[in-house]
């Protein structure tokens, strides 16, 4: 689901699983953040406390790396945060969310690594 939590475009999701962190029961990604919400509250990592630096002079720097091409409720965003975090999209056949997450996070100039 898409919803404007901030003035920046956002991503509001429930996903199928997360690894590296327990109790995630919802996600929020912006363009220049990624926000998980589980028993004890929301806890934010800025992309630029961990994006690494481009591969190509002049591109954007990287925040993760993201693979789509599994079965829907397999497809994940792995971010660089300690430890890494991999959210798997919810199970749904025509990849809206995990579309609307990789231009939400090109927006704020960050990009992820495509491992498809």
């Amino acid at each position: 689901m898409i919803a404007a939590v901030t003035d920046d475009p956002a991503v509001r999701f429930v996903p199928s699983a997360v690894e590296g962190r327990e109790d995630v029961r919802e996600v929020i990604i912006t363009p220049t953040r990624v926000e998980l919400r589980g028993d004890a509250g929301w806890t934010r990592h800025e992309f630029a406390s961990f994006a690494r630096g481009a591969r190509v002079p002049g591109a954007a720097p990287l925040v993760g790396e993201r693979d789509y091409f599994r079965p829907p409720a397999r497809r994940f965003f792995r971010f660089y945060t300690t430890p890494p975090l991999t959210i798997y999209m919810p199970d749904e056949p025509d990849g809206a969310t995990f579309s609307a997450i990789r231009s939400t996070i090109h927006a704020g100039a960050y990009w992820t690594f495509d491992l498809g």
